[in-house]
């Protein structure tokens, strides 16, 4: 999908963003992140090829939310609390031992 370098390109961006990996974002600035158009993940979506989305939320409308860490998860193969851990670790703080659990609870 992505070469190599773009897609440490854009791991680099969404780690090194102000919003935390866990919080949703909506499809239009994940399809202005990524460079693509918001039918290019309607199309993934539908597919099952792309990041995983968010469930529908009651009074959203037809928006379409996606989580950073899973879009993350999806470009790297990697686990998305992988990606929250990276993130509290440059922003926040750097704790052991790392693992899925303590992760959790510190989001």
């Amino acid at each position: 999908m992505f070469d190599t370098v773009r897609t440490q390109e854009l791991l680099h961006q969404l780690l090194h963003a102000d919003t935390p990996p866990w919080r949703p974002i909506r499809s239009r600035k994940l399809a202005a992140i990524l460079g693509v158009s918001l039918q290019s993940l309607a199309n993934w979506r539908v597919r099952g090829t792309g990041p995983e989305p968010e469930p529908m939320r009651r009074g959203r409308g037809n928006r379409t939310f996606y989580k950073p860490e899973n879009v993350m998860a999806w470009l790297s193969g990697r686990e998305p609390w992988q990606h929250s851990y990276e993130w509290l670790r440059l922003h926040v703080m750097d704790f052991t031992p790392v693992t899925e659990e303590t992760v959790r609870a510190c989001i």
